[in-house]
C-alpha cells in the first residue's frame, strides 16, 4: 500500500505527478559496531539493498576517526561517548541526481540532524539512538531543540529507540511518544504489508535455541508526506541482531532539483556604479583570454579491501547467520585479522609509492595533495541550508557595518617619500613576480598563474598582458577599479566547533597585482617601529619569542621586576576604522593616487559570503581591512606602529 498525495496537500507545485516521478529511499540500520573495517561492510551491506541515504546506528565512532567514503558513499558520523556504546553515523550516496542533503549536524553523542531537498521540497531527518541502559531525557530534549531551530520542515524521525509503541504503560514509551506529538510525526509501518516474521526488527537466539524478537526500530513520518512504501529487510551480507527499516519518499523530478541547485549556485551580480564603464568592459575582454581550469577531486580510497579479505568477510557472515559454532568463527576472525593487516600495509605502501613518484618528477603540489588526503581528520564541510547561510552572513554583515572609533584619533610620527606615480610595466612586472601561486582563484576562476602566463607570453600574444596594463594603469590614474574587482568572495570555512566558521576571502588576481604595487611601495619606504614582528621581512613570531625571552633573562640577571602583558584584539582586522587608516597614511606621506584608489574600493566594498559552492547575498564592507588583502597587513601596521610608542610610555 502506498500513499498518494493531490497538489496543493504537501505538493503545491503538482511536480510529484509529472511522468518522470523519482523517489528516495531512506533506511535505519543498528550495525552494532562500525569501528575498524566494519564500516567499510555496513557500507557495501547498504549499497546491496539499494539505498540513498542511511542512518547507521550504534556505530561506537570516537575521536571523528573514520572511514569518510566507501561503495559510493559518504559518511557524517557523531562523535560516540566510548567506544562501547552509543553513535549515529548518516551515509548517503554521493551521485544523487534528484536529492542532497543540507546542514548536517552531530546534535549530540545519538542524534544526527539534517535536511533533505529535493527539488521544492524540503524534509528535516532527524536519526537517535535511545540507549536502553538510561533515560532518553537528554537525547529527546537534544531532538525537539533542533526541531523548533527548523519548525516548518516537515520531519521524518528514525532510529533505534529501545521501545515498544504498542506499551502505553512505559514511562520511556511514553515520554518517545510526547516527542513523537511535539514533532507531528507517526509511526506509519502498518499501514504496508510486511512478509511473514518481518514483524519485529530485533531478534536474538537463545541458549535454549529459541528466539527473543522485539520491535525497537522505527521509522516515524509527517502524516502528510508521500511514502511510496515502508519494508523491513536483512541485509544478506552484514550480520546483526537488528533488522533493517526501508522507506521509499517521493521527491520531486530531476529538473526540479537541478533548478534549485542552479539558482543557490549562481554567483550573484552586484550593481555596477556610473564610472565604472569602462573598466569592466575592458575586464570582460580579459575573461575571453581565460580558460576556466576544472579543479582536481581527490582520489577515492575506499578500494584498499583485497577481493580476498571480502570472500573471508561474506563466509564469516554466512557462518554468523547459521549459528555455526564458535571454533570455526574464531578461526575464520583470526584469518580477517590478518588479512585486513595485509590490506592496510598494502595500502600504506602503495600511497608512499605514488608520493615519492611525484616527488621524483618534482610535482610537489600533487605530493602534498596525497599527504594532506591521508593524514585529513575532519570531512569536507557539508552545504548549508539557506537558512544558515543567511545566519552567518548576517553575523559579518554586522561586523563589517561602519561604527564610529572611540577615543582620540591617532597621528602618523613621522612622514616617508612614497611613491605615487602611476607604474610603469617593469613595476607592474616586478610587483607579478611577488605574487604566490598556487592560490584559490577569484570569483571569476582567474588565478595569478594566469596573470603569469599572459606576461611570460607578451611577445606572442600580447592583448592580455596589455590588457592588464591598462586596467592597472586606469586604477591608478582614476581610483577606479572593474565591478568584480571590488566585490570579493568569502569562503565560509566551518570549525570543529558546531557552528562557528572561518572566513577566507578571495580576491581577483587584478586586486592583486594592485595591490603588490601598493604594498611594494609602503614596505619599501616606511621604517615601521621594532616591537612590530608580524608580516615584516625578517620578523615574525619566532622573533618576537625570542625578544620576550632575552628581556626575561635580562630582568632575572639584574634583578628587576619584568611585567608582561599580552592582549589579544579580537576580530582586530575586521573592525578597523578605514576612514582613520587613511588619515595615518595621508600622515605616513602616501600619495593623493593611492588614497583615491583606496578610498573608492573600500568605499565600494562587497562581499559576496560562499559555502560549498553556494552563495549568499552580497553586502557592503564599511570597516576593517580585506580580507586576504596583499597590503592588509602593511596598513595594520602603520596603525600598530604609532600605538607602540604609546603603549611603551
Amino acid at each position: 500500500m502506498a500513499h498518494s498525495s493531490t497538489p496543493g496537500d504537501g505538493d503545491p507545485t503538482g511536480e510529484l505527478h509529472s511522468t518522470a516521478n523519482t523517489h528516495i529511499t531512506i533506511t535505519t540500520y543498528n550495525v552494532v559496531s562500525a569501528r575498524g573495517a566494519k564500516l567499510l561492510m555496513a557500507l557495501r551491506a547498504m549499497a546491496d539493498i539499494n539505498t540513498d541515504i542511511a542512518l547507521l546506528m550504534e556505530t561506537k565512532l570516537c575521536g571523528d576517526r573514520h572511514t569518510r567514503q566507501g561503495h559510493g558513499y559518504s559518511v557524517f558520523a557523531s562523535d560516540a561517548a566510548s567506544c562501547a556504546q552509543g553513535g549515529v553515523a548518516l551515509v548517503w550516496k554521493t551521485t544523487g541526481q534528484h536529492w542532497m542533503l543540507e546542514g548536517m549536524r552531530a546534535v549530540s553523542a545519538n542524534v544526527i540532524s539534517a535536511t533533505l531537498v529535493s527539488g521544492t521540497q524540503r524534509w528535516l531527518i532527524i536519526g537517535a539512538y535511545l540507549s536502553p541502559n538510561c533515560k532518553p531525557d537528554d537525547e529527546l530534549t537534544a531532538i525537539e531543540t533542533e526541531y523548533r531551530r527548523n519548525p516548518r520542515l516537515p520531519v521524518i524521525w528514525l532510529g533505534d529507540f529501545n521501545a515498544d509503541f504498542g506499551d502505553d504503560t512505559c514511562e520511556r514509551t511514553i515520554a518517545i511518544s510526547t516527542t513523537a506529538q511535539h514533532l507531528g510525526v507517526e509511526d506509519v509501518q502498518h499501514k504496508f504489508h510486511q512478509q511473514k516474521y518481518r514483524k519485529h526488527t530485533f531478534q536474538r537466539r537463545l541458549r535454549d535455541r529459541t528466539y527473543q524478537r522485539s520491535r525497537c526500530d522505527y521509522i516515524l513520518v509527517d502524516p502528510a508526506l508521500a511514502v511510496r512504501s515502508l519494508r523491513v529487510v536483512n541485509p544478506p551480507r552484514y550480520h546483526s541482531d537488528h533488522l533493517a527499516l526501508k522507506m521509499q519518499l517521493h521527491s520531486s523530478t530531476v529538473q526540479a532539483h537541478h533548478r534549485y541547485l542552479n539558482n543557490r549556485s549562481l554567483l550573484p551580480s552586484v550593481q555596477a556604479a556610473a564610472d565604472e564603464g569602462l573598466p569592466n568592459a575592458v575586464f570582460q575582454q580579459l575573461l575571453t583570454h581565460h580558460e576556466r581550469q576544472v579543479p582536481s577531486s581527490y582520489p577515492p580510497r575506499d578500494a584498499w579491501i583485497a577481493q580476498d579479505t571480502w570472500q573471508l568477510i561474506d563466509r564469516r557472515t554466512a557462518a554468523l547467520k547459521r549459528h555455526a559454532p564458535q571454533p570455526e568463527l574464531r578461526a575464520l576472525r583470526k584469518a580477517i585479522r590478518k588479512k585486513i593487516k595485509r590490506d592496510r600495509t598494502r595500502r600504506l605502501q602503495v600511497t608512499g609509492d605514488e608520493i615519492q613518484a611525484h616527488l621524483d618528477a618534482n610535482e610537489t603540489t600533487e605530493a602534498w595533495r596525497l599527504v594532506k588526503i591521508w593524514y585529513r581528520r575532519y570531512a569536507k564541510a557539508s552545504p548549508p541550508t539557506p537558512m544558515d547561510l543567511r545566519r552567518i552572513a548576517k553575523e559579518y554583515r554586522d561586523l563589517y557595518t561602519c561604527r564610529p572609533p572611540t577615543g582620540e584619533p591617532i597621528q602618523g610620527m613621522v612622514s616617508f617619500l612614497i611613491p605615487d606615480e602611476v607604474p610603469n610595466e617593469e613595476e607592474t612586472a616586478s610587483a607579478l613576480r611577488s605574487l604566490r601561486s598556487g592560490r584559490a582563484p577569484g570569483p571569476s576562476g582567474m588565478t595569478v598563474e594566469d596573470l603569469k602566463k599572459w606576461h611570460a607570453d607578451r611577445e606572442t600574444n600580447p592583448a592580455p598582458w596589455l590588457l592588464m596594463l591598462r586596467l592597472v594603469t586606469h586604477a591608478f590614474q582614476t581610483g577606479v577599479v572593474p565591478t568584480r574587482v571590488r566585490s570579493n568572495t568569502m569562503v565560509l570555512i566551518p570549525k570543529p566547533e558546531p557552528g562557528q566558521v572561518r572566513g577566507i576571502g578571495l580576491l581577483e588576481p587584478v586586486w592583486k597585482l594592485i595591490s603588490a604595487i601598493i604594498n611594494r611601495r609602503l614596505m619599501s619606504s616606511i621604517r615601521f617601529h621594532d616591537d612590530l614582528h608580524g608580516f615584516l621581512p625578517g620578523r615574525g613570531t619566532g622573533t618576537a619569542c625570542l625578544e620576550a625571552k632575552l628581556e626575561s633573562q635580562l630582568a632575572y640577571r639584574s634583578g628587576r621586576p619584568l611585567y608582561h602583558v599580552y592582549l589579544d584584539f579580537s576580530k582586530a582586522y575586521d573592525s578597523i576604522d578605514r576612514a582613520s587608516t587613511l588619515r595615518i597614511l595621508e600622515d605616513y606621506g602616501v600619495g593623493p593616487r593611492i588614497l583615491r584608489l583606496l578610498e573608492h574600493f573600500w568605499s565600494r566594498h562587497m562581499i559576496i559570503p560562499r559555502q560549498h559552492a553556494f552563495f549568499g547575498d552580497p553586502f557592503p564592507a564599511r570597516r576593517g581591512l580585506t580580507t586576504g588583502d596583499i597590503p592588509a597587513p602593511g596598513d595594520n601596521g602603520t596603525r600598530t606602529g604609532n600605538a607602540s610608542p604609546i603603549l611603551c610610555r
